[in-house]
């Protein structure tokens, strides 16, 4: 990620992250679902048995990478979308009172520009 030098393309940057946290989440989830559908898939194919079943050790390998992993995926992401919504609502704060600043600052004079 390029490095950004200028405030105000920093809080913008903060603000865009904050609303695109919950698209993130959901594209997250959908992930988390693909593996947990996945998951399942084992399991249902170790009950049914048959020649192309699972065997035991497959399917606990199964459930603690997948199950552990999907698990893992959606608090990292939950953890990720609260972040980034708190940061982006405290940049539009900011932001906010910089622009609030700047509109009461007293105009400079022509005598102090020259």
């Amino acid at each position: 990620m390029a490095k950004i030098n200028d405030p105000d393309q920093a809080l913008q940057e903060r603000i865009r992250r904050g609303d695109n946290a919950s698209r993130l989440l959901t594209l997250r989830i959908a992930a988390v679902a693909v593996v947990l559908y996945m998951l399942y898939g084992l399991i249902q194919s170790y009950i049914q048995g048959g020649a192309d079943a699972p065997t035991l050790w497959q399917l606990i390998l199964a459930i603690v990478l997948l199950g552990g992993g999907g698990i893992a995926v959606g608090l990292v992401s939950y953890r990720s979308y609260k972040r980034d919504k708190a940061d982006g609502e405290a940049a539009r704060a900011e932001r906010k009172a910089l622009a609030e600043a700047a509109q009461q600052a007293p105009a400079p004079s022509e005598e102090q520009m020259q």
